[in-house]
This record gives C-alpha cells, structure tokens and sequence, in this order.
C-alpha cells in the first residue's frame, strides 16, 4: 500500500514538473513570437528612403542594393522560418519533447539576434552614408571661401612672401583640384570616399593657413629683424673696443657671421617650405643676442667697477699697512716682558703674510689692466676677492689689536699695582722714622732730666 502511494505520488510530481516545463516552453514561445512581430513593424523600410536624397550611384546605389535585398530577405524568409520554428517548439511542448523544444527555441533566438545585428549594421551604415554627406557638404562650404581667400591673400601680399608666393600658389592649385574630385565622387555617389578626401583636404588646408599667416613674421624676422639686431650689435661691439672694452675674448664677431650665413639658408629652406628649422633658429638667435648683449653689458659695468674701486682698494691695503705697523711696533715693546705663546705668533705672522699677499694681488691686478688682453670681467672676479680677502683681514687684525690691548691692559694694572705696593712701602717707612724719633727723643728727655738732678 504504501509503494502504491509513492508510486502515485512520484507520478503526480512528474505530472506538475512537465506542466511547468510545458509552462515555460509555452512563455518563450511567446516571448520569441513578441520579439519577431517587434522585428517586423519596424520601420526599416522608411528609413532606406532616407537614401533617396543622395545620388543612388556607384558606392551608395550598391549599398542601397545591399541593404534592401537584405531587409527583403528578413521579411520574406528569416520571420516566417521563425513563425514555422516557434510552432514546432509548441508542437513538442505539447507532446512534453522539452528537449526538442528547447533546441528549437535556441536555434530561433539565434536567428533573431542576427537578424537584429544585421539590422543595426543596416541602419548604423545608412547613418554614416548621409551624415558623411552632410558633413562633408558643410566642410567643403566653409573650405570653398578659405580657399578662394587664400589665394587673394597671396595676391595682394606677394612682397611679404618672395620666392615662396609660387609654392603656396601651386599648394592651393592642388587643394582646389581636391575640391574638384570630391564633386566628382558626390556626382557618383561615392560620399565616403568624398567624406575622406574632405578630411585630408581640410588638414591640409588647416596646415596651409596656418603657415601663410605664420610666414610673413617668420620671413621677415629671417631676412630683415634679426640680421639687422646682429649688424647693430656689431656696431655696438666696434663702439666698445673703440671705446677701450675688452671684448676679444668673448669671440662674437665669428659666431655672428655664423648666424648670418645660418639666416641665410634659412631664408632659402623657408622659401622652401621648412618652416620649423627658421622657427628654431629665430628662437636660438634672438636668445643668444640678449645674451651676448648681457655679457657685454658685464664687460662694461666691470671696466666701471675697475676704474672706480682700485684705488680704494690700494686706500684701504695703505691703511691697513699702516696699522698692523703700529701692532708690530707694540709686539715688539711687549715681546721685552712678556712672553707670546706659538698660537699668537702664528696669527700674527698670518697677518703680516696676507697683507704681502693682497699687496700682490693688487701689483697683479694693476698689470692686468694695463694688459689689454685681460677682460675686465675677470679682473673684477679678483678685485671683489681681494676686498673679500681685506674684509677678513681687517677681522683677523682687530682681533689680534684686542688680545694686544689685553695684554697691555695687564702691563698697565701691573705697573699701576706695583706703584701702590712701593707708595705703601715708603709710607710705612716714614711711619717707622717717625715712631723710632718720636722714642729716641722720649728716651733722651728722660736722661737729661736725671742728669740735672744729680748736678743740683
């Protein structure tokens, strides 16, 4: 009895699990079914009209062709192969052959996923057929008066572009027969090999704009502004040798008829159509001059400072000459009675060492500046050292001078103590003088008082 039960319970479950399954089946079908009738009231159709504002020629009449059979074949045989499978998915639902359905469902899904891949590819290539034209319609009504602009350009300035006006001419020549071609490929319905001749033909005119308004600065920078800067510089360099600069060293006049040369060629190469050479060149040469203007002012501003400063320099070596006289001639009054130890005596050697050193330095220096070969620069750099060299010096001496008055200092409070200690030793002596008259006297009136007494 009770395996009858299980055995009616088990067959009521599988009863249940097939009416589910069955269930199932029948809720794809109509999934899938809802999915085909959506596929087939597009408007597909109406948008491949879109095309009929073009030339249906050449590329866009194949395509058109291409498109249309394919929508064609959709509707006449992809959807109804559909509608055939769904039944028989629904035909094995029926007849609980789920697995059969199932593959027939899969198989249906499929389709239809191509058949909306194929449908986007569709659409996705009539969007980038007629908005090709479009863009490049409206490109090329903006390209036609650049052009024509350009070349009226050209025209009226052909002094600002010498030999280069012959090659932007040609260059322009060659953008409007571009132009030309892309009519051409519109006229037989060719718009996306148009819609690319249009984007190489506008980076080609963006590139051609941008150099005809950039040459002019750039020619005239090369064959006028620049040459003339060197040809005034050169000028100011003469000035300043006449004027007694000395300049030689820095080697200008050879690297500026570098430079010209190098303008020069650059001129040729831009005419040319090497822009970007002339464009480094203005660059490096006008840098280079503001420095060499910057050296020659440093050459002048040192002449200056030379002229000025040597003779306080000199001043101020006499003087301190003359005042570490003065510490030597108390070096040698103390050396009699007091005693310098090694460090003292090597600070005060260095003194007198560096004083003949920046006496040197100065002889050297005044025979730079009569040797017109040594740059005026460079005898700065030792006339600033050697104030450097001065100012540590002075340190140096008033530190020494400081010890020397110490040691003085303590000469004179010796000197001072020693006078105290002998005024006191004379003042106790005229004590003791008077204290022993003051007893012999008393002693010699007691006698004679006893002398006169023996007599009476």
């Amino acid at each position: 009895m009770e395996i009858f039960i299980g055995l009616i319970l088990v067959i009521l479950a599988l009863f249940i699990i097939s009416l589910i399954m069955r269930k199932k089946t029948y809720d794809n079908v109509d999934r899938l079914e809802s999915w085909k009738l959506e596929i087939m009231n597009r408007n597909v159709s109406a948008e491949l009209t879109r095309i009929k504002t073009l030339n249906l020629q050449g590329e866009t009449q194949d395509r058109f062709e291409s498109w249309k059979e394919r929508w064609e074949y959709i509707l006449s045989k992809d959807l109804p192969d559909i509608e055939e499978y769904l039944f028989d998915a629904e035909e094995a639902a029926d007849k609980f052959k789920f697995t059969t359905g199932k593959k027939i469902l899969k198989k249906t899904e499929q389709l239809l996923q191509s058949i909306e891949k194929d449908i986007e590819k569709i659409l996705a290539e009539l969007d980038e057929l007629v908005e090709s034209e479009e863009t490049s319609r409206k490109e090329v009504e903006h390209i036609q008066p650049t052009i024509k602009n350009l070349r009226k350009k050209i025209l009226q300035n052909r002094f600002q572009y010498g030999k280069a006006e012959v090659r932007f001419e040609v260059e322009i020549d060659e953008l409007t027969e571009m132009l030309n071609q892309y009519h051409d490929l519109v006229d037989d319905g060719n718009y996306i090999e148009a819609k690319d001749l249009v984007d190489s033909l506008k980076e080609r005119l963006d590139n051609l704009e941008k150099e005809i308004e950039e040459f002019p600065d750039i020619y005239r920078a090369c064959k006028q502004d620049i040459p003339t800067q060197i040809d005034d510089l050169y000028a100011g360099i003469k000035e300043m040798k006449e004027e007694g600069f000395r300049i030689d060293h820095l080697g200008f006049e050879k690297e500026l008829q570098g430079y010209q040369q190098r303008l020069l060629d650059c001129v040729n190469a831009l005419e040319k159509g090497q822009a970007t050479e002339a464009k480094n060149l203005i660059a490096e040469v006008e840098e280079r001059i503001q420095e060499m203007y910057q050296l020659l002012e440093k050459e002048a501003i040192a002449k200056n400072y030379m002229e000025t400063q040597m003779s306080n320099y000199q001043q101020s070596i006499n003087e301190v000459a003359a005042s570490f006289e003065e510490t030597k001639e108390e070096v040698n009054n103390l050396k009699q009675t007091y005693y310098f130890d090694d460090q003292d005596m090597e600070k005060y050697l260095s003194l007198e060492k560096s004083i003949t050193q920046l006496q040197k330095v100065y002889d050297e220096m005044v025979n730079g500046m009569e040797d017109e070969s040594t740059p005026h620069s460079e005898l700065r750099e030792k006339l600033e050292l050697g104030f450097n060299k001065l100012e540590e010096l002075l340190e140096k001496h008033n530190d020494f001078k400081l010890s020397v008055y110490n040691l003085r200092k303590d000469e004179l409070e010796a000197k001072e103590h020693l006078a105290e200690i002998r005024e006191l030793i004379n003042e106790t002596n005229r004590k003791i003088k008077k204290v022993i008259f003051q007893v012999y006297q008393a002693l010699y009136g007691i006698q004679w008082k006893n002398h006169w007494r023996r007599v009476t």
